[in-house]
Formats: structure tokens, sequence, C-alpha cells
């Protein structure tokens, strides 16, 4: 007869795992946003040229180039494990947290995951 083993984790092994699957999410994250910030810098910086008429136009791409840059760079520096990454992504979290749904989801996810994982970033 086959007796059938569980394999039950312990607390300490069980809060690995735990912390493993919230960083793969975290760096899942930080490349949507990589991505993103640098197809929109490419989307939108070149359209400065033709939008030099319009003053609130060109205030409203001024921020989205600057809020592309600070993704672009957020999530690289987050894949990167480094320092400066997690001060710009938790800054960047803390603009995003308001986006409802998708930012605020993604800025839970963030602040949980980088709180659970402040080790494996460089001093």
């Amino acid at each position: 007869m086959n007796e059938l083993k569980l394999n039950i984790l312990s607390d300490e092994e069980s809060e690995k795992v735990n912390s493993h699957k919230l960083w793969t999410a975290v760096q899942t994250i930080a490349w949507i946003y990589t991505i993103l910030g640098g197809g929109l810098l490419i989307i939108v910086a070149p359209l400065m040229i033709y939008i030099k008429s319009l003053p609130t136009t060109l205030s409203i791409t001024i921020v989205f180039i600057i809020h592309s840059v600070m993704f672009f760079f957020s999530g690289l520096g987050l894949i990167m494990k480094k320092r400066w990454g997690l001060v710009l992504m938790t800054i960047l979290s803390i603009l995003t947290l308001f986006a409802v749904p998708v930012g605020t989801i993604f800025s839970i996810i963030i602040f949980i995951g980088i709180n659970k994982n402040k080790d494996k970033f460089c001093k």
C-alpha cells in the first residue's frame, strides 16, 4: 500500500518561498516599468518638435517625459538591485499609488516586496 507523504514546510522555509515569489513579482513589475518608460520616451519625446505652439500640451508632454524617465530608471535600478533604484521605485510607487486599480496593486506589491527583500540591494 502506497503512503501519501506530505511535505510540510517549516515557517522559515515557507517565508523564504513566499519572499521569492514576491521578489519575482517585483522584478516583473520592474521590467514592465522599464519597457513602458522606454516606450513612452520613444513615442513622446519626438512630439515636442511639433507642439511648440501650445503651452498646455507642451507642459503635459514634459510631464510625460519626466514620468517616462522615472519609470525607465526606477525599473532598471530595481532590476540591477541598486540602492538608487530602490529609492526611485519607492517614489514612483507613491506617485502611482493613486492610479486606481493597476497602479495601486503594483504599488502595494512593490512596497511589500521591497520591504521583505531589502537585503538584496547594494549598500
